[in-house]
């Protein structure tokens, strides 16, 4: 990377770079080459974030895979992981 060469970023984000056609060799790539890049960049990225915006990308992704389920397969996962049950709290005294 050129040192003076300002780093472009993704909307909305401060670390994930913008793609760039000049430094695509891609193209001279083997297809595995190619996922494991990917992957070693997936996993590059991850490790630069804080837990929080870890949790919060698993999230999203979360909600995109569910994107694809209907109203009735989302209540029966959700029942699945007892979305629905209410928490109780002990009430009383036991404090200061």
């Amino acid at each position: 990377m050129n040192p003076k060469k300002k780093r472009l970023t993704c909307p909305d984000s401060t670390v994930t770079p913008v793609p760039t056609q000049e430094g695509s060799s891609a193209s001279s790539m083997s297809k595995k080459e190619l996922e494991e890049l990917r992957y070693d960049t997936a996993v590059a990225l991850l490790k630069a974030m804080s837990p929080g915006s870890v949790f919060q990308f698993a999230v999203d992704k979360q909600l995109q895979l569910l994107d694809a389920y209907n109203p009735e397969e989302l209540k029966n996962l959700a029942a699945q992981y007892k979305l629905y049950e209410p928490t109780t709290k002990e009430k009383g005294g036991k404090g200061f």
